[in-house]
């Protein structure tokens, strides 16, 4: 495999991911993705990265005579696997994006008490105390992306009956586009500029074009 493929297969992915953050954090309403959603989402855009950088490369001479095609994507189906098992185990987040504090934080509270009938509030989040039950909320300001987790009996059901209740709630919620949304785009255009511009840069004739250009 060419050192351009391998670029191309290292950085598409990442321009993707980044490209998709950008939309997300640029709506005007508040974005909830399912925890398995949104780590497969991360793990597509730095899986990429991952097998085909540097990582992959090292790990291609460690463990293959020789870095063919089969050896690269046995690395990569070896990545996903792993991506697979761990995004089990996200069955109970729900991450919102562009999102305020406070706007999640009232959001939970009334989901919690749509579904259990009581949200005693905690220092991390809301507890159905009679249910043994109950969810964490994290919030960051700076990019405006929210966690909730649920824990206790049965997290993985508690999570998905919030979910439409939750998406209810912050549908009433007007949000604005964040400078973050700019900052994704841009690093979304670089990741596709550079495997764009080296597959470019390695034919002859565009080569010959450009010190023709130099030569004026």
């Amino acid at each position: 495999m060419s050192g351009s493929v391998r670029l191309a297969l290292a950085l598409l992915p990442l321009a993707a991911y980044c490209f998709v953050l950008g939309v997300w954090q640029s709506g005007k309403k508040p974005r909830i993705i399912a925890g398995p959603a949104d780590f497969g989402l991360l793990a597509f855009g730095l899986g990429g990265l991952i097998a085909f950088g540097p990582v992959g490369q090292l790990v291609v001479g460690m463990v293959f005579p020789r870095p063919s095609l089969p050896a690269w994507l046995a690395v990569a189906s070896f990545e996903g696997l792993v991506a697979m098992i761990v995004a089990i185990r996200t069955r109970k987040r729900l991450v919102v994006y562009n999102v305020e504090a406070a706007d999640l934080d009232r959001a939970v509270g009334l989901a919690m008490e749509s579904i259990a009938g009581t949200a005693s509030r905690t220092v991390r989040g809301f507890e159905d105390i009679p249910g043994h039950r109950g969810v964490t909320v994290e919030v960051s300001p700076r990019l405006r992306i929210g966690v909730m987790e649920s824990h206790g009996e049965q997290p993985e059901r508690l999570t998905e009956a919030i979910h439409p209740v939750l998406l209810a709630r912050l549908s009433e919620v007007p949000s604005r586009t964040t400078p973050l949304a700019v900052v994704w785009f841009s690093l979304s255009f670089v990741a596709l500029l550079i495997p764009v511009s080296v597959a470019l840069m390695a034919r002859p004739e565009v080569r010959a074009v450009i010190r023709r250009l130099g030569g004026r």
